[in-house]
Parts: C-alpha cells; structure tokens; sequence
C-alpha cells in the first residue's frame, strides 16, 4: 500500500564482486542483520544462532566489527534528505558557530541518536535504534561510552526529553550522576526546532511548525500538531491542533480505528462509529467500552498530534485500522493522496483565538464524512486533509508572524517527511515571502532530536 520503493545502493567492492559470481541471482533482497526491536548482530557466532533460521545465506567475514553503524536512509525532494544516519554519514558534525559546554544529549526512545558537544561543534552519533528491549539499551551505553572515549569527552551537562518514563531520560539521569553532570530536560519539539536551526548554523528568534506523531507537553498533555516561536533559550506556543483523546494511550498509535473512533465522537458524528468498527473488525464490546473512554477521560490522554490525526483520518476512510510497522496509516493515507485525478474538496479552515490559537479538528471531521457520503473518491478526500493542513498552518504562521514580527519558519517532525505536507509547505510559506528552514543532513523525524537537546541544554545557539 506504499507508492515508493527503498533501493540499496552497493557501497563496498563484496557488493559488486557478488554480482560477478556466475550463481548469483540478478536481484538480492538484503536487510540490516538484526531481528525486529533488537540491535545488530556484529559478531559471526551471533549472526549464525539468532540470523540463519530466517534467511537464504549469510555473508561472512574474517574481520571482526568494532562499532555497530546501520545503513543510512534518504529521500530525495529539493535535494537528499536524511532520514536515518548512518554508515558513511556518522558520526555527523555540524558546526555550531559558538562554544557549547560539554555536552552529552541522549535524543529519544524511537529512532535513538545521541549528540556530543564539543568546543564549537556538535557530533551525532549513528542510529542506535528504538529503545524498546534491554539488547537495544546496552547498545546505546555501549556506543556512548566508545564515542565518549573517542572524542575525549566528560561531559558536564547531560540533556534529556521532558517525557519521564523514556529509557534514553533513565540511561541520561544515571549519567548525570555517575559523573556529577548538571541535567536539563528539553522539550521534545522545542529540540525538533532547534535541531533545523542548528543545522542551518542559524538560532533563534524563529516560528517553528512542527508536526510528528507525539511528544511529552509542558501542560501534560501529548503535543504533535504545534507551531511555536522561539525566543532565546525558550519559546512560547502559539497555535496547536485541537486536542482530542487518545483511548489507550500508546495503544491508539498501534490501532488507528482507536483514534477514529476519539475523532468522530468528539466531533459529534458518533452514528458513524458502529460502521467503522464492523469495517475495522472490531468487537461492538470492544467499540462501547472505546466510545465511553473517550467520553469520560479514562485512560485517554488528550493530543495535539498531527501523526494521530492521519492516523485516524487514514481509518476514516477505510484506508488501514492497525498499524503493523511504525507510519503505517500514514505512509498509506499519502499514497492515496497522491493518486487522486481530481481536485480534492479541501475543507475550510477554522481558527479558534486563544493561547494558544486552535486549529479546530471538529469542522474538519465533519467535512471528511459529509465528502464520503457525497461520493467522493477516497484518494480526494485524502489529498484534500494534506491541503487542509498546509493551509491551516499558512494561515496559522501568518497571523503569528504579524503579532512577532518574525519572518523565519522553520519546519521539522517525523510528518515532515511526507512529502506532499513539505512540497506543500514550502510553496505556501514561500509564497508569503517567509524564510523557510528545512533540515536535510539530520533527519527531522526523532533521529536528529539530539542535536536539538544539546545546542539548547549546552548553550549552543548562533545569534540570528
């Protein structure tokens, strides 16, 4: 259900000697060496117990491996963009243009880099991985103790995400204490922010439109849908998707028809609920007890995310209702977007003053259903959500940019690796003369979080 294929490009001469031998098939299907949720297997005796039972033949070496470094993974739009670093590409060094205190920031738990701070430049480290088994964990020290070594490096400040039950935030406190390193907590899309201006060697005042699937909020709350402005070392938030509750918590990111259902009830279009669950497979049982969490609060989180959002719009319309790998919805939801034939209905925008500003999901909701019911074709629809939120956004950076009297933007989050949201994005706020920043060496997903943390925990920031 997704419109793109990943091609390997050969990066060592065993690659092409491959090739040459007269048995080998004209097409190899090769993949990191590593079974799902755990590390690389770096050593031959774990390659053969935990990687032969699944694959056809394994290729060896007599050279033992050092370091773990995964491939790396780009996209091409206005040029390559990174979306994991890698061999080749890290360790990454970005030149922050002033002194930053030593510094370590340990990133997040999905996509996990961690960055060093050095003098005037910052060091990525490659991809370690999701922070979800005790295999992956010990990876992680294991790479910051040898990239510490290697570098020469005692940290005396450790950065973490606000998020209190990360594992990268537990390895980072124990850190701080083993070495007696001051601790700062960053805001997870305040660093996304500060990652893009970083890389760009340029820093604050700057509007940020950041939108990615979920990050621990100052107010408790799960943020994702956010444009903030950044002043200094802080920002303030100035518009935000309409909160709505996640039923299940982290369950709803791995279940979209979860989300939908929270859309549609909040919404007031719960008549449609009972059909979405006969589509989803899902038990009546399962649908009441979903429909009063979302009613009551129970276990339902609110959230502001943009990732959420496609997720269940991406249920809505039949599209995908579980997640088996990460961007399932979405990655699908946008494949559909890009082969509508007709105009998609875009559905009008409604800005709700306050502070922040909303930007109201209900009306939204309700035009989708009202676009179905009329017969309009699933893939309009869907291209029609990608133009609803550039333009809520347009619309949302430009009345900001009025009241601060800032013309930078910069774009950053996992969603901004859809690449019609950013094609979307730079043409309209391009068009309203703003000076847009897009990260393209680290990735604007988690993996370049890091650098974010450190260039605001270590004092890192080029003047404007």
């Amino acid at each position: 259900g997704v419109g793109r294929l990943g091609v390997m490009l050969p990066y060592t001469p065993l690659h092409h000697l491959l090739f040459m031998e007269p048995e080998c098939p004209r097409l190899l299907v090769m993949t990191s060496g590593n079974r799902s949720g755990e590390p690389l297997e770096h050593t031959n005796r774990g390659a053969l117990e935990r990687l032969a039972p699944m694959v056809e033949a394994l290729l060896l070496h007599d050279r033992p491996i050092r370091a773990r470094v995964d491939d790396p993974v780009l996209f091409w739009l206005h040029g390559p963009r990174s979306i994991r670093l890698g061999r080749g590409r890290a360790p990454l060094e970005v030149a922050l243009g002033r002194p930053v205190a030593p510094t370590l920031a340990l990133g997040a738990d999905m996509k996990n880099t961690f960055c060093l701070g050095l003098s005037e430049r910052a060091v990525v480290s490659p991809h370690v991985g999701d922070l979800s088994s005790p295999a992956v964990d010990e990876a992680l020290e294991c790479s910051i103790r040898r990239l510490l070594g290697l570098y020469g490096l005692r940290p005396e400040v450790v950065a973490v995400d606000l998020h209190p039950d990360y594992v990268s935030g537990m390895v980072g406190r124990r850190v701080a204490r083993e070495l007696g390193a001051r601790l700062v907590r960053v805001q997870h899309h305040h660093a996304h922010a500060a990652a893009a201006l970083a890389e760009a060697g340029k820093g604050p005042p700057a509007l940020a439109v950041v939108l990615d699937g979920t990050g621990h909020g100052t107010d408790a709350t799960v943020w994702g849908g956010e444009l903030l402005f950044l002043q200094g070392e802080g920002f303030t938030r100035l518009a935000r998707l309409s909160p709505f509750p996640l039923p299940g918590g982290d369950l709803a990111a791995r279940e979209p028809w979860r989300v939908a259902a929270s859309l549609l009830t909040v919404a007031g279009r719960g008549e449609a609920v009972p059909h979405l669950l006969e589509a989803a497979g899902v038990p009546a049982t399962h649908g009441r007890v979903v429909e009063a969490m979302v009613r009551t609060g129970v276990n339902s989180p609110l959230a502001s995310s943009c990732g959420r959002l496609f997720d269940g719009v991406a249920s809505i319309l039949r599209v995908c209702h579980r997640n088996t790998y990460e961007g399932q919805a979405a990655m699908e939801l946008q494949t559909l977007a890009e082969g509508a034939r007709g105009l998609p209905p875009v559905p009008a925008v409604e800005l709700r003053p306050g502070r922040p500003m909303e930007i109201c999901l209900s009306p939204l909701i309700r035009s989708i259903l009202d676009a179905m019911g009329s017969g309009v074709p699933a893939a309009e629809v869907a291209l029609g959500l990608h133009h609803w939120v550039v333009e809520a956004f347009r619309r949302a950076v430009d009345l900001a940019a009025q009241q601060v009297g800032c013309r930078r933007v910069v774009l950053a989050g996992g969603c901004m690796q859809n690449g019609l949201l950013l094609a979307g994005f730079l043409e309209a706020l391009e068009a309203l003369g703003m000076e847009v920043v897009v990260p393209s060496r680290i990735p604007m997903n988690d993996g370049g979080l890091a650098l974010g943390q450190l260039v605001l925990a270590g004092g890192g920031w080029r003047c404007a």
